[in-house]
């Protein structure tokens, strides 16, 4: 057959394939903007917020759910198209014609790795921008309106204090508690209040003012002063909280940032080591030699100690963690799409609607596997790039090995 007709019948296998594409697209897109839409009403659409800084929010929230709609959008999307052609029978008609298989997923796998290049910039770009807009945005609106950090019923740490609260409407509280932690737990103070308000008009600081306050202030560990006012303010720094939120995370750095910190805490472990190895050489030999009995037990708990040493860093591992994961979600795209190719040998009814149902379960347990990769890899000492990259290459192994079976029947 020419290459005339082959590129006619990979142009209908790659219309097919974008068509239940982007209905698979759509979906996921909608459940987890949903998603995220309830994550954002529960910590900021219920706060007084003007629509336009709602807008932002949501703007910038899109990068993490791109991140994940392209391979799930991937793998759907070629169940679904493979499992129509099946359904009606044209694959069976193309392998008569003495066309293979390679010939009929080749438009698939091109796709699979554009998105996957697509993916990657998403995540290694916009995610990380989006990310750091977000942070900064809820960092401004703090200021304006505090009552994003101090919720209903719950305890919030601000600064070097505790606030625990009941019910809080708009800027009033009601029957509020905070605990003062700056001190040694004898020098403590807590202070109740029936009710107060707050605001951030003061720009860096956040004024608390309260009504009918008892407070008790800790003088040593036998004794105490008690208090009570009719009204009172206290002025908390939020300083260290914007710190907090507009800190990087590896999340919010790119590939070649999160490589490089990976690089430098790997040097720091290595010269750790190297010092550790130098010091029990020098203790073996001070053991060599002449030393007193109390001395020799010392050094010898000391050599005992250094040589059991672990070295393992939690951050490098959380580093590393992340490095893996900014390659291996984005292939997602190429290694989830061998799950589909078994149905190009499979006769199926109704391919569409199973092909779609497949690739929601396929993607729900792939989501699984990557997150419970992430809660092993700083818990357990198995190489993260097994934990990131074992979803894809199983999802690879697994699809090959049902293809070729598949083949042969």
């Amino acid at each position: 057959m020419g290459k005339r007709s082959y590129y006619t019948i990979q142009r209908y296998v790659l219309s097919e394939f974008l068509a239940s594409f982007m209905t698979a697209f759509l979906f996921f897109f909608f459940i987890f903007f949903i998603n995220q839409l309830l994550v954002l009403a529960k910590n900021i659409l219920i706060s007084i917020i003007s629509p336009m800084d709602v807008l932002k929010i949501i703007v910038y929230s899109i990068p993490i759910i791109l991140s994940f709609t392209f391979p799930f959008a991937t793998l759907s999307g070629a169940a679904m198209s493979l499992g129509t052609l099946s359904s009606n029978r044209e694959i069976i008609a193309l392998r008569s014609s003495g066309i293979p298989n390679r010939r009929i997923i080749l438009p698939i796998i091109i796709c699979g790795i554009l998105f996957s290049g697509i993916s990657f910039i998403i995540n290694d770009v916009f995610l990380p921008l989006g990310t750091i807009e977000y942070r900064r945005l809820y960092r401004d609106l703090l200021y304006t309106v505090p009552s994003l950090e101090i919720r209903p019923y719950s305890s919030t740490m601000l600064d070097d204090r505790i606030i625990v609260t009941r019910d809080v409407s708009e800027q009033v509280i009601e029957q509020m508690v905070i605990i003062d932690t700056s001190q040694p737990l004898e020098n403590r103070s807590i202070i109740h209040a029936d009710s107060g308000s707050l605001s951030g008009d003061l720009g860096t600081l956040l004024t608390l003012s309260f009504d009918d306050v008892t407070g008790i202030q800790g003088r040593d560990k036998t004794s105490f002063q008690h208090y009570n006012a009719s009204s009172m303010e206290m002025y908390i720094s939020l300083g260290s909280l914007s710190y907090a939120i507009l800190s990087v995370t590896p999340a919010e750095m790119s590939f070649l940032d999160v490589y490089h910190e990976v690089r430098s805490k790997e040097a720091d472990l290595a010269v750790q080591k190297q010092r550790d190895t130098a010091r029990m050489s020098d203790i073996r030999e001070k053991l060599a030699g002449e030393v007193s009995e109390g001395e020799r037990v010392s050094l010898q708990r000391e050599l005992d100690s250094l040589s059991g040493k672990r070295y393992v860093s939690r951050s490098l591992v959380f580093y590393q963690l992340e490095l893996w994961k900014k390659l291996a979600l984005p292939l997602g795209c190429f290694f989830l799409l061998f799950l589909a190719f078994p149905i190009v040998s499979m006769p199926l009814q109704h391919g569409k609607v199973i092909g779609f149902g497949v690739g929601i379960i396929l993607s729900t347990v792939y989501w699984f596997l990557l997150f419970i990769g992430q809660t092993l890899g700083v818990r357990t000492e198995i190489p993260p790039f097994m934990l990131m990259f074992g979803p894809n290459l199983l999802y690879a192994a697994l699809g090959i090995t049902l293809f070729v079976f598949f083949a042969r029947r």
